[in-house]
């Protein structure tokens, strides 16, 4: 009973940590800088990517507003800058003391911008007390393929993979945050922490 307990409350942490809103620059499609943001009843964390670097930097938060509420951070700079989710998929950003505000848009949203990323989907799903690995791919057409898993290997986060109607296995391996992705054909790509390949 105490390991199902264990269990079901990784796989709620991890699909939290899974299912952060991504927000990058609305007015550019340069896809470096993003805002990571985790919003649940347990508490939020907001992580930042600044542009030319490939390190996230977990933004302290200065206030305690209810879920939904504007966010006071200090950013790595030590700037202090206030976050508002909006209903429309969108974030502002705006720096204390200074009257202009940054608009970031939610991953969704930045999906409709034909920008040239690959994104890789993953999740865990609960059925009949089984917990299943699900994985899918967009490519940048637009066009989503869900994996078949194959085989899985829990210790080492390996997984064999294949895609209904094509030929060939594709061999999923965690890597710290970042997901490596071998093709049938044996190139590889890497898919960063915020699902996205770019």
């Amino acid at each position: 009973m105490k390991k199902l307990l264990f269990l079901s409350f990784l796989l709620l942490f991890h699909s939290f940590s899974l299912k952060a809103q991504m927000f990058y620059p609305a007015n550019t499609t340069n896809v470096e800088e993003c805002i990571s943001f985790i919003e649940t009843p347990l508490g939020t964390e907001i992580n930042y990517r600044a542009k030319g670097t490939k390190k996230w930097a977990t933004l302290r938060i200065l206030n305690n507003p209810e879920m939904g509420g504007e966010y006071l951070v200090e950013f790595p700079d030590k700037s202090k800058q206030r976050i508002l989710k909006n209903a429309d998929g969108t974030m502002q950003v705006k720096k204390e003391g200074k009257n202009t505000t940054r608009i970031f848009t939610s991953k969704d949203l930045f999906l409709c911008q034909e920008d040239e990323a690959e994104y890789l989907e993953i999740s865990y799903v609960l059925t009949n007390d089984i917990i299943g690995f699900v994985c899918s791919i967009t490519t940048k057409e637009g066009i989503t393929k869900v994996f078949n898993v194959m085989s899985e290997e829990e210790q080492s986060s390996l997984y064999e993979l294949s895609i209904s109607d094509e030929d060939g296995i594709y061999i999923l391996k965690r890597i710290d945050n970042d997901y490596e992705l071998t093709y049938p054909d044996g190139s590889k790509k890497i898919y960063s922490w915020d699902v996205m390949s770019y």
